[in-house]
């Protein structure tokens, strides 16, 4: 039986098959089979809907590119014949425990393919986004084989999921490249296709009326999936529009396969765990740890807040005096794929007012009028009038044909105590 040309999506926990091309999908890009003669579709009903399984001996499948384990199986079939078929509630971000992730977050490979190069190109993209570590095998018994497969027309993955004691494969078909391999790398950490998240009625209509069994099923909505945020169009993961699937409300949407969206790197924090984990706000330090660290640097920090290792893949970040603002916990690993985690030092506050100025004009600048105590300074001006939480300042004229270096710096009482913010408008002529 040949796989079919699957594209998928993430967010809705899941794994899908890949194209011909690794740049925008088209329709041109899926290849749906008609039914192999050999194959059984078994119904079942699900949260009172039908749910079709595909045996092609003794081999089951929930889409042509996903094939499920005995013990996936038997979680279908324990939920079909029990009353009302409900899938049971969700424990860490997977339904009915029928989606394994990784034990400590680490996926054993080992490579039987004579693209390791653009393999571990792939794993590295997804390990610098998130905290999942991809180890070369040695002895342990639950690893997945990628290999060199041309025979299925696409590139596949025999699994979703970490399954114990079972031959976990992905085939690699030559003609598609590393975002293919992403692609597939993701059914393997666990992940359904985004169309078939159990919320995706929401965002796109499917209309399967018409198609044989062998293709309606793989549009059927996973009861065991779980979505995370809104169905994300640009996902790695997504099906192109066609007239099986189109948007709710109208537009369309380019399918890629280019790289990881900010949706797959949402969805692989929140099924996963975050790469950086701290306060997102801190009055005086705060300590964050890093998950498979890179390199660590704190950007927009300057005059704010100082970065010191501590060891232990843990960072921690003081503010320094009073000043406060936003500042960035970065890692990025020797690929240049990058983390970025924002913290608010000293409860940071805006000074809202025009960003760019002319010497010689009149510009007035505003906090919050919930701050108290307030009191400002302005450099590169003169000081017109101010009130509770204004200050209304003339930019000085240039001298010796240099423009004045202006800026504003508003002290007040927050959260943190003391809390002093600059801003840096720009001045041209």
């Amino acid at each position: 039986m040949k796989r079919i040309l699957f594209l998928a999506a993430f967010l809705g926990l899941g794994l899908s098959s890949c194209k011909k091309e690794d740049k925008a999908i088209n329709n041109n890009d899926i290849s749906i089979e008609e039914e192999s003669s050999s194959a059984i579709f078994h119904k079942y009903s699900i949260n009172g809907k039908p749910f079709i399984v595909k045996q092609v001996g003794d081999k089951y499948y929930i889409a042509d590119d996903i094939m499920i384990s005995q013990r996936q199986l038997n979680i279908i079939k324990k939920t079909g014949s029990s009353a009302g078929g409900k899938v049971a509630s969700v424990r860490n971000g997977i339904s009915s425990d029928f989606t394994h992730k990784w034990t400590n977050n680490t996926f054993y490979y080992k490579i039987s393919s004579s693209r390791s190069a653009e393999i571990l190109q792939a794993f590295s993209m997804i390990e610098g986004r998130s905290s999942v570590k991809f180890v070369e095998r040695t002895n342990e018994p639950d690893y997945v084989t990628f290999i060199d497969d041309s025979s299925n027309g696409s590139s596949y993955s025999t699994h979703v999921g970490m399954e114990e004691g079972s031959s976990k494969v992905i085939g690699l078909h030559p003609s598609q490249g590393i975002g293919t391999i992403i692609h597939e790398t993701m059914h393997g950490l666990g992940y359904f296709h985004e169309h078939t998240r159990q919320d995706r009625n929401t965002y796109v209509n499917v209309n399967v009326s018409g198609l044989s069994p062998n293709q309606a099923y793989q549009y059927q909505i996973q009861p065991y999936s779980t979505s995370y945020g809104i169905l994300d169009f640009n996902s790695i993961m997504i099906y192109p529009p066609s007239n099986v699937m189109t948007k709710v409300g109208g537009g369309t949407w380019t399918a890629q396969r280019d790289d990881l969206s900010e949706g797959d790197i949402d969805g692989l924090n929140q099924f996963y765990g975050f790469k950086i984990n701290g306060a997102s706000s801190i009055c005086s330090e705060g300590t964050y740890t890093i998950v498979n660290p890179g390199t660590i640097t704190l950007e927009d920090a300057d005059g704010i807040a100082t970065l010191t290792a501590l060891g232990n893949n843990q960072w921690k970040v003081t503010r320094t005096g009073t000043n406060a603002g936003f500042v960035k916990l970065k890692t990025q690993n020797l690929k240049g794929y990058s983390v970025e985690k924002v913290i608010d030092v000293g409860a940071s506050f805006n000074i809202s007012g025009r960003p760019i100025v002319n010497p010689g004009q009149i510009y007035t600048y505003t906090v919050d009028a919930s701050l108290g105590n307030v009191s400002f300074f302005v450099g590169g001006a003169t000081t017109l009038s101010t009130t509770a939480n204004s200050v209304r300042v003339k930019v000085l004229n240039a001298q010796n044909g240099a423009l004045p270096y202006f800026y504003i710096s508003a002290t007040a009482q927050t959260a943190c105590g003391v809390s002093t913010v600059i801003k840096y408008p720009t001045v041209q002529e």
